[in-house]
């Protein structure tokens, strides 16, 4: 099984270069004829313009393809096995090949199961990808925070705005321990730590901290 995902993985290299080289080639063209355009009008700055980037992107898009080539190539063993670490053993060829499209890196397995994220099912893992919840330091500053419960969580934090930094702000702001609902309403409400600070320099901390239906109801009326 493992040798053929590499296999097919070694097949999916290929695809990306011969697309990469296939742009490459329309992309000269295109500056191809613009130069013969610039030159039938008598333009000579414009074709030498033309020319002289035809063959930086011919040679732009296939360094581009060969370094993604190599570098897919020499992961693909630790790729395989820190997915079989994180308990993922039996994925199919288009689900690796899935992954491997929404970002999922060697590095990023090794952190979903190093902070209890993983294993679940590949869907829920190219869906925190797509809402970009693929680094590693995003699940490290998640859990400092206490915000690695359950990937649904996760992803609503995400698809909502809320990153680490936002936590931060709001916990330096006193607001500590929200939510996940809290947040998601604070951040859809357009409540920024600015405006906290602003309510807090203007005296309005005196008598208490606003709640946080009250900051959604003052970011509502346009504070």
């Amino acid at each position: 099984m493992a040798e053929h995902l590499r296999v097919s993985i070694e097949q999916e290299n290929e695809r990306v270069v011969r697309l990469s080289v296939a742009r490459a080639q329309s992309a000269m063209r295109q500056a191809m004829v613009q130069e013969s355009v610039a030159r039938t009008i008598g333009d000579e700055s414009q074709a030498a313009v033309s020319a002289a980037m035809a063959n930086t992107l011919v040679h732009r898009s296939m360094v581009l393809a060969l370094d993604h080539a190599r570098g897919q190539q020499d992961d693909t063993d630790s790729f395989l096995d820190a997915l079989a670490a994180a308990g993922y053993k039996n994925v199919s060829v288009d689900d690796l090949i899935k992954l491997r499209d929404a970002g999922i890196t060697t590095e990023y397995l090794r952190s979903l199961k190093q902070y209890g994220v993983a294993p679940v099912p590949v869907d829920q893992l190219i869906e925190l990808a797509d809402a970009g919840c693929v680094s590693s330091s995003y699940l490290a500053e998640m859990s400092k925070l206490g915000y690695l419960a359950s990937v649904k969580d996760l992803i609503a934090l995400a698809n909502a705005g809320v990153d680490p930094n936002y936590i931060k702000a709001l916990n330096d702001a006193g607001y500590t321990g929200l939510s996940v609902g809290d947040l998601i309403r604070l951040s859809d409400a357009g409540v920024s730590p600015s405006m906290i600070k602003a309510l807090r320099d203007h005296g309005y901390f005196a008598s208490g901290r606003p709640s946080v239906d009250d900051l959604i109801k003052l970011a509502n009326a346009g504070f």
